[in-house]
C-alpha cells in the first residue's frame, strides 16, 4: 500500500530516511515515451506498505533484477502455470478499486473445480491512497491484500493486469507507478482491464488499449463502444465484474441504525412507523445525476409521505461542502415546496467503512441513482445482491433486475467464484496461446519485495 507521510502515517525509522511518494518516482511520459532496456534503472519506486494491524508504514522496495534467459514451463495444461501480477489502484476506496479487489480475492481463493494461480502478487497505483478506506475495510480483506503486496513475481513468466483507466498505462500521462512496471517488452502478456461511463472512447485511450495484448471490459456494451473508437476487435474480451454474494448477503444481518442529525430537508417524522427509505450512493460528480435524483424526489414527495432520501457520497477532486451546493440547487431551480413541506432528505459526507456497507444497505427499502452514465454500476449489484429494488438509469447494460430475483441472478453469474472460474479459463487460454508458438524474450526481469 502506497502511503506515504503526506497523509501522517507513522513510518519506521528505515522507512523515514527514504519517505517518498512513489508517485514522484516516475515522471509523466508522453505517448512516444521510451524506456531502452540499458537505462532501466536497478530500483525505480519505492512503495510504503502499511501493516494491517497498525496503519503503520513499512518500507519495500521494488527491484528489477537482470536475467539471460527463459525456460516454457511444462505441465499440465488445464492448470495455470504462469505468475499473475494484477496492478490497480486497490487502495483508493473508488470504483477501480473495489472492482480490482473483487477480482484478486476470488482468484486468490481458488475456485471449486478451478485450478488457481500459482503465484498472484499485487501493486497499487494509477490512484492516491485512503487510508481510511484501508482501516475500514474488514480484517481478512486487508491480511490478504497485505499479503499479497509482497509477493515477489517474475516477470518474464507473468501475466501482467493493468486494471485502471488507460491514461495510466505505461507510459503514464501523470504522477503514477507505470503498469506494465518496465514497458510493454518484459512480461509474458499483458491485460488492460478498462471501461467507459460514455458510449465513445478518446484516440489516446483507443492508441493504448491496442498496445495491450487484450483489454478486458464488463459488459457488451463496452465490447461494442470500443470496437466503434477503433480498439481492435480480437484484442477486447467481455469479463464481467464479480460482487461478493456472501459478503453482501441480507439473511441474518441487522439493519444499520440510519443517522438523521444532517438532515437537509423536511422535519421530524410524525408517523411512529418506520419511513420508506430510499439510498443513493455515489461519489460526487455531475455524471452520477444527484440533481435528477433531488428534482424528481421533491417534486414527487412531501411531508405528508412517510419517506426519507439519504444520500451518501464523497469528495470526487472536489470539496467537501455538499450540503451547501444542494440548498443552493433547490433554490436556483425554484422547485415548488409542497404546502405541508419538503420531504426527509439526509446528507452523509463522512467515510463508512467498506464492513458496514452490507448493513447500510440492510437499512434501506430501495437503491436509487439515475446517473448519466456508468461503467459497471457497483452499487446498483451490491443493492441487487442485498434483494433490494433498484431505481436506475436503462442506459449501458446492467442493472436492469431487481430484488430477490436480481440476487439470484447475482449468485448464479456474478459472485465471486463463478467469476473465478471465468478469469482462471482466460488465463488457461492465454497459457495455451503463449505454448503454441508465441516468441519469448531473450531477457527477463524479475519484480520482487524485500
Amino acid at each position: 500500500m502506497y502511503i506515504g507521510e503526506h497523509v501522517g502515517v507513522e513510518t519506521s525509522s528505515n522507512s523515514r530516511s527514504s519517505s517518498i511518494d512513489n508517485r514522484d518516482s516516475t515522471p509523466a511520459a508522453s505517448e512516444d515515451s521510451t524506456c531502452p532496456k540499458s537505462e532501466k534503472k536497478e530500483e525505480f519506486t519505492l512503495q510504503l506498505k502499511a501493516s494491517p494491524k497498525t496503519g503503520h508504514a513499512v518500507a519495500s522496495r521494488w527491484t528489477i533484477q537482470s536475467k539471460h534467459s527463459q525456460n516454457r514451463a511444462s505441465g499440465d495444461h488445464n492448470a495455470v502455470r504462469y505468475s499473475l501480477l494484477w496492478m490497480a489502484p486497490f487502495f483508493s476506496g473508488g470504483g477501480y478499486c473495489s472492482e480490482a479487489i473483487s477480482y484478486v480475492t476470488a482468484v486468490n481463493a481458488g475456485s471449486k473445480g478451478t485450478s488457481k494461480v500459482p503465484k498472484l502478487g499485487i501493486s497499487h497505483y494509477a490512484d492516491a491512497e485512503n487510508l481510511n478506506f484501508w482501516k475500514g475495510l474488514p480484517s481478512a480483506t486487508r491480511q490478504s491484500l497485505f499479503s499479497l503486496t509482497s509477493v515477489p513475481i517474475d516477470l518474464a513468466g507473468a501475466v501482467v493486469v493493468c486494471h485502471s483507466e488507460p491514461g495510466a498505462w505505461y507510459p503514464p500521462l501523470y504522477l503514477t507507478p507505470p503498469c506494465p512496471p518496465t514497458g510493454y517488452d518484459d512480461p509474458l502478456y499483458i491485460i488492460g482491464r478498462t471501461m467507459f461511463e460514455t458510449d465513445g472512447v478518446t484516440p489516446d485511450h483507443v492508441r493504448r488499449c491496442n498496445r495491450m495484448d487484450e483489454v478486458w471490459v464488463p459488459t457488451q456494451f463496452h465490447v461494442d463502444s470500443f470496437i466503434r473508437a477503433g480498439v481492435a476487435e480480437e484484442k477486447l474480451l467481455k469479463v464481467v465484474q464479480p460482487v461478493d454474494t456472501v459478503f453482501f448477503n441480507p439473511a441474518h444481518l441487522q439493519p444499520l441504525k440510519l443517522l438523521t442529525s444532517n438532515r437537509l430537508f423536511g422535519s421530524t417524522p410524525n408517523s411512529p412507523s418506520k419511513p420508506f427509505v430510499f439510498l443513493s450512493i455515489f461519489k460526487w460528480e455531475y455524471r452520477k445525476g444527484w440533481d435528477i435524483l433531488l428534482s424528481a424526489y421533491l417534486q414527487e414527495f412531501s411531508a405528508d409521505d412517510n419517506v426519507a432520501l439519504y444520500l451518501l457520497t464523497n469528495p470526487y477532486h472536489t470539496n467537501h461542502d455538499f450540503g451547501t451546493v444542494i440548498t443552493e440547487f433547490v433554490s436556483s431551480h425554484s422547485i415548488p415546496k409542497p404546502p405541508s413541506g419538503w420531504p426527509n432528505v439526509y446528507l452523509h459526507d463522512q467515510h463508512i467503512a467498506q464492513s458496514q456497507l452490507p448493513a447500510l444497505y440492510a437499512a434501506a427499502d430501495c437503491f436509487v441513482l439515475p446517473s448519466r452514465g456508468e461503467g459497471w454500476g457497483r452499487p446498483h449489484v451490491e443493492a441487487m445482491a442485498m434483494e433490494l429494488p433498484v431505481i436506475a438509469t436503462n442506459w449501458s447494460e446492467e442493472a436492469k433486475r431487481k430484488g430477490k430475483v436480481a440476487r439470484l441472478d447475482m449468485v448464479a453469474n456474478y459472485a465471486q467464484e463463478v467469476v473465478a472460474r471465468i478469469v482462471v479459463e482466460h488465463l488457461v487460454r492465454i497459457q495455451a496461446k503463449l505454448d503454441s508458438g508465441t516468441s519469448f524474450n531473450t531477457s527477463t526481469s524479475t519484480v520482487t519485495t524485500g
